[in-house]
């Protein structure tokens, strides 16, 4: 009997040896296909077939393609590793770039479609005129005022002003019969915002911008009729609508 007990117990401690034995075993191979895993992706990264070559642009009108690639600086790149988020980010240090959307196109290529804010005003600021998105964001450069936007004369740093200018002239260029008329818009408070068209200021205020551009429109055909020369029109009243003569005129 006490043989037999004797036999089970080493029976027990042999399985129980060949317990680590196993593991050690599932391990090794676990560890080999992960070794060689890596290997392969590494292999995979480096591989030329695999680096970016093509770059397929489509949506941009105001950011050069050469100024994209600049951006993305993804020569030598492999498109396994290429990270989508990251690369669309790189293209919003460009003012112009609104929204991204890119995909890979295997082997070597990524196709891209931006699109790009639009301007509604010129703004001066330290004597040069920008081009503005309408939240006033500086676009770019222009080395002359535009022929269709007025040119915004509050600087940013009055904000609430030049906020309130910027929606006019948002309103100004989204109606037809305004376009090219205003020269500029001016004033120290949102309040006080006026336009100038052919030299005759025209106060307008804040808000209400496509009712009040509509009245201007009816007042000018109704002022061209009667020939008669204006001071300047106050459109800032909800109930009524001031065109002053010149003095003298009637």
């Amino acid at each position: 009997m006490q043989t037999r007990v004797r036999l089970k117990k080493q029976t027990v401690k042999q399985e129980r040896a060949k317990v680590p034995a196993k593991l050690i075993l599932v391990l090794i191979v676990v560890c080999a296909v992960s070794v060689l895993s890596g290997i392969g992706f590494f292999r995979l990264t480096k591989a030329e077939s695999l680096m970016i070559k093509n770059l397929y642009i489509e949506g941009n009108n105001h950011v050069e393609d050469s100024e994209i690639n600049r951006l993305l600086n993804v020569s030598g790149q492999s498109i396994v590793t290429a990270d989508m988020d990251n690369l669309s980010k790189r293209l919003f240090a460009s003012p112009w770039v609104k929204k991204v959307y890119m995909r890979k196109e295997l082997p070597h290529s990524l196709a891209i479609r931006v699109i790009e804010k639009v301007p509604v005003a010129a703004a001066l600021d330290s004597d040069v005129i920008y081009l503005v998105d309408e939240d006033g964001i500086k676009l770019q450069k222009l080395g002359r005022k535009p022929d269709e936007l007025p040119v915004i004369k509050i600087t940013g740093s009055n904000k609430k002003a030049y906020l309130e200018a910027i929606k006019l002239s948002s309103a100004i260029s989204k109606n037809p019969k305004m376009k090219g008329l205003v020269e500029e818009i001016d004033g120290t408070r949102p309040e006080d915002i006026s336009i100038r068209i052919n030299g005759v200021p025209v106060y307008v205020g804040f808000g209400d911008f496509d009712k009040k551009l509509t009245s201007y429109l009816s007042l000018k055909d109704e002022i061209v009729k009667r020939n008669i020369p204006v001071e300047y029109i106050d459109l800032r009243f909800s109930h009524r609508l001031i065109v002053k003569p010149l003095k003298g005129e009637k």
